[in-house]
């Protein structure tokens, strides 16, 4: 038999028939399975293996946590689609993981999705910095993944700040209600002062600016934490209500603008002159 052959049965060989009762989804202490199931893309599959059967292998290793015999960490669809096809049994290849390199590899099958979401990719970041630090080549050097030449590191840092937002907020995130940036910025209050401002937002029309949360998080951070005092729902309302205070630019000509007296040299002087003429005429307008 020629070496490539060997190699081929060897493979073949490790791929084990598992009952699909014997199989936990992924997730323990150590992390948690934070993909969603497409019920589509299951449906679709199911049809597929109603007809040729499970063609990719699914990747489990020993359940750690004793709650059943086998921990899956890649092929959840395929599992799912299986047992909807009737399947007891499906095909697996068993792998000897510790937890880092099952987080890492749940997050590597999952790369490729086109439906992947905002907060299941600052996962898949989060959990891949994390097994780049705690795993080194032979020769010393840190390992490098190829996900990350994929993002710029201001970026990348961003997306893993999310992972820090209690779950409703992160689904704000995914439904695009708050933005990226508002997100991170709310990443970094307490959990407890999250939930507060979810449940304010929830069923309202509020808009979660970055300018509310800096707000929020600089009271916070200036005026509750350091007295050891709770945000109550009343402050919390208030900096959410503000108003943002925009600015239009005014072109004056400067011929115009030297004939003022000298206490208006200074553009704020100007700018303040120019808000109470404003607002005189406004209230002449009313009367």
């Amino acid at each position: 038999m020629a070496a490539t052959d060997a190699g081929v049965l060897k493979m073949e060989e490790r791929i084990r028939e598992i009952d699909i009762c014997d199989i936990r989804p992924f997730g323990g202490s150590y992390g948690k399975g934070y993909f969603h199931i497409s019920r589509a893309k299951v449906d679709e599959l199911e049809e597929s293996i109603r007809e040729a059967g499970i063609l990719e292998p699914l990747i489990l290793r020993l359940d750690p946590t004793g709650q059943a015999k086998y921990e899956l960490i890649a092929g959840r669809t395929r599992m799912t689609a299986a047992g909807q096809a009737g399947l007891k049994k499906v095909p697996c290849l068993i792998k000897n993981l510790n937890d880092a390199e099952a987080i890492y590899l749940y997050g590597e099958s999952n790369r490729y999705r086109d439906d992947i979401t905002v907060i299941e990719k600052a996962y898949m970041l989060r959990y891949a910095r994390e097994f780049e630090e705690t795993k080194k080549m032979k020769n010393g050097e840190i390992r490098r993944n190829a996900i990350f030449d994929e993002i710029e590191d201001r970026d990348c840092r961003r997306y893993i700040r999310l992972t820090y937002l209690i779950p409703p907020l992160q689904d704000m995130v995914n439904s695009r209600r708050i933005s990226i940036e508002a997100g991170v910025e709310a990443s970094y209050l307490p959990e407890e002062l999250q939930s507060e401002i979810y449940f304010n937002l929830n069923g309202s029309r509020k808009v979660l600016t970055v300018t509310m949360l800096r707000n929020i998080r600089k009271t916070y951070e200036n005026e509750i934490r350091p007295f050891g005092r709770k945000m109550n729902a009343t402050e919390i309302d208030d900096l959410l209500c503000q108003k943002r205070v925009g600015k239009i630019k005014l072109s004056i000509p400067a011929e115009l603008l030297k004939q003022l007296p000298p206490e208006f040299e200074t553009k704020t002087e100007q700018e303040k002159l120019i808000e109470k003429l404003l607002q005189k005429y406004l209230t002449n307008q009313k009367t």
